[in-house]
């Protein structure tokens, strides 16, 4: 099984030459990117000096480092940089070049890695540097440095290589991948479901737009086909919705150029987010889900212990794809053996039996008493810090009105498909219940979010007809949920009509591309989450994987797509998702931890399943972004 950290160390490994004995510098894109396959730990442990923020440089980062790193025999002090970007080059140039020069000629070298490859950055850079963007780009800055420092400066030996980490590695199994905060606004702009030029045309032809694909998408494009190159993919690609063609597009045209390279078949399935409006939108009954929705920001695996810790690294895979309740009795059970390793038997003595309810104050208990030593706690730093989360998410108060969230949009999501009329009913009387009973279980914007998928799931189900009398009661209803005197406002009333003229254009295009997918979304009398009804057809080689488009890039997939036209048969050349070992789910907007979940509980039939997205987000975040929900 592959683990997409791990992958992403060795990435470390490949630019370690350039790092012995130098100070390193990253910049927050990069910093971000790397969050959870590098740490500053692991950056010295390949021979760094010491690492310092890009944004933050000043020349006495090299004097600060001379401490750490005491001058050679031969008496020279520190005078090599190596600098990580994850922005585009010519947007870290001002950067670069004010540490270069700030240190009035101080270093002899420079390695300069971006995480693009040459060839993916040559569509994206400036006319003047698209040629030979990395040469362009290296004797720019020198140029401009003899410029500054005048012609008696020290020579400087300056590379601009690739640093092969084009996506940010969440666990093992999940990965995002980061876009330049110069290209975020365009490519959300692209992925808004109810603005994109994408979703405008009722007939869509992805060669429509083929002359006029944003440099975001572009990015993109060209950022999952380095990632595949890097890993050794065979990548196949498969894709569903309207964004996801044109983006699979772009990586057939660079894959192709590369299959040379690769080591493993792989099929990468793309998905537009709005074909499920609703899923990153409900909860999760896991612990990775109850604390993301406490305030907090969201963990990453990188976030709660040292990414070379590979017990880290299962224990926050076992928060994606477990139960709370499950996850804390295995940390109970790693808290037991720990204090047998460390001779501390009586610490878990009159506890409850192994496989027996865990509870939040036994899990407290069996902490204090490993971490009560100084030298045991730095021993188990992250074995506690996981144990002191499972015993916050097990807590009675938040349990309490974390079942009744969860049990609430189970509610929601039933009747929705069981009539019209019955989503409203039921959170009409939810919003009294609140009000009457003052409870905290719910807030005002939960139950808003509910609303809005009660009426995208309905819309789904019965069809556009009635859809102004729902819009209707809804309005009706959004004013009835606000606190008294703030509906009645023009001012109140022109954002509730705002909201709703969103929703009904998002809500439109979701059914208009739920209709276009119909093999893999038909509503019955169950709800099914976009990636696992993608998961089902993975997992039943006989189910209509032809809902998944084919986007030929390679001389087999031309084959297959063009030979039909000189009246060869193509049926078995063909290839399908499920044919592959290895599948790659990539959905083209925030995914929530309940997806996360559904991937890892659901192997698609024995196969090696991997998520990703653009960013993995809170439920309520994604409701605000998508349906503008205050």
């Amino acid at each position: 099984m592959e683990d997409l950290v791990r992958e992403a160390q060795r990435s470390l490994l490949e630019s370690s030459e350039e790092l012995i004995g130098a100070l390193v510098y990253v910049d927050e894109v990069f910093a971000g990117t790397a969050r959870d396959a590098w740490g500053v730990r692991q950056i010295l442990g390949a021979g760094a000096v010491n690492v310092c923020s890009l944004e933050g440089a000043s020349p006495q980062d090299a004097d600060r480092s001379e401490i750490l790193a005491p001058r050679s025999e031969g008496g020279r002090s520190v005078d090599r940089v190596a600098v990580f970007t994850g922005r585009l080059l010519h947007e870290a140039y001002p950067d670069v070049l004010r540490l270069l020069a700030g240190s009035s000629g101080r270093y002899r070298s420079c390695a300069v890695f971006t995480t693009l490859s040459e060839e993916t950055y040559s569509g994206l850079a400036p006319d003047d540097m698209r040629l030979y963007p990395f040469e362009s780009f290296r004797e720019k800055l020198l140029a401009q440095l003899r410029d500054l420092l005048g012609p008696d400066a020290p020579e400087l030996r300056l590379e601009v290589k690739s640093c092969p980490l084009a996506y940010c590695p969440r666990s093992s199994k999940v990965f995002t991948v980061p876009v330049p905060e110069s290209l975020a606004g365009s490519l959300a702009g692209d992925l808004d479901v109810a603005q994109s030029k994408y979703y405008g045309p009722r007939d869509f032809d992805p060669t429509d737009f083929e002359e006029d694909v944003s440099p975001a998408l572009t990015y993109l494009g060209r950022s999952l086909s380095d990632m595949c190159s890097h890993l050794g993919w065979d990548a196949r690609i498969f894709a569903r919705g309207r964004v996801s063609k044109v983006v699979a597009k772009e990586i057939a045209s660079v894959d192709r150029k590369r299959r040379k390279h690769s080591r493993r078949e792989v099929s990468l399935v793309l998905l537009d987010r709005a074909l499920d409006l609703v899923t990153p939108a409900l909860h999760a009954d896991s612990d990775l889900d109850r604390l993301a929705a406490d305030g907090e920001p969201l963990l990453t695996a990188g976030a709660l212990g040292q990414p070379a810790d590979g017990a880290a690294l299962s224990r926050f895979d076992l928060l994606c794809g477990r139960g709370a309740r499950d996850a804390a009795r295995a940390i109970r059970r790693e808290l037991r053996e720990a204090l047998l390793r460390e001779r501390i038997p009586s610490g878990w003595r009159g506890c409850s039996r192994p496989g027996a309810a865990v509870t939040a104050g036994e899990i407290e208990a069996l902490k204090s008493t490993l971490g009560s030593d100084e030298a045991r706690e730095q021993k188990h730093a992250s074995l506690l810090r996981y144990a002191d989360l499972a015993a916050r998410g097990l807590s009675p108060d938040h349990s309490r009105g974390w079942d009744f969230l969860v049990a609430a949009e189970e509610v929601v999501l039933h009747v929705a498909l069981d009539g019209e009329e019955l989503p409203t009913q039921y959170l009409l009387d939810l919003a009294a219940r609140i009000k009457r009973e003052r409870l905290d279980c719910l807030s005002r914007a939960d139950v808003a979010r509910l609303a809005f998928v009660a009426h995208v799931v309905v819309s789904l189900k019965y069809g556009p007809e009635g859809a102004a009398a729902r819009l209707e009661t809804l309005r009706d209803f959004l004013v009835e949920l606000r606190p008294e005197g703030e509906g009645e406002g023009e001012e109140a009333q022109a954002k509730i009509g705002a909201v709703l003229e969103r929703l009904e254009r998002a809500t439109s295009v979701c059914c208009q591309l739920n209709r276009e997918a119909a093999p893999l979304l038909g509503l019955k009398q169950v709800f099914k989450p976009l990636v696992s009804a993608t998961l089902d057809l993975l997992s039943d080689p006989s189910s209509g994987q032809e809902a998944l488009e084919f986007v030929p890039g390679s001389l087999g997939g031309m084959l297959a797509s063009g030979l039909g036209r000189f009246g060869f048969k193509t049926a078995d050349i063909q290839p399908k998702p499920g044919d592959a070992d290895t599948v790659v789910i990539f959905v083209l907007g925030q995914v929530s931890p309940l997806e996360v979940k559904l991937c890892a509980d659901r192997k698609g039939g024995g196969k090696d399943v991997f998520m990703g997205s653009l960013d993995v987000g809170k439920p309520e975040t994604f409701a605000r972004t998508a349906f503008h929900c205050q």
